[in-house]
């Protein structure tokens, strides 16, 4: 919802989204989530 607010995403857009479990460590991600943005983003 955030980046659609900014103008950065729209309904209709994927986001990638990835993160490491580890902190400081490099090379660290080892998560990558594929997320749908939709109409319920957008704000009222």
């Amino acid at each position: 919802a955030l980046l659609v607010e900014k103008g950065i995403a729209e309904p209709g857009d994927h986001v990638i989204l990835t993160r490491g479990d580890h902190m400081n460590a490099h090379g660290g991600t080892n998560t990558l989530k594929i997320l749908d943005v939709d109409e319920r983003h957008r704000g009222a």
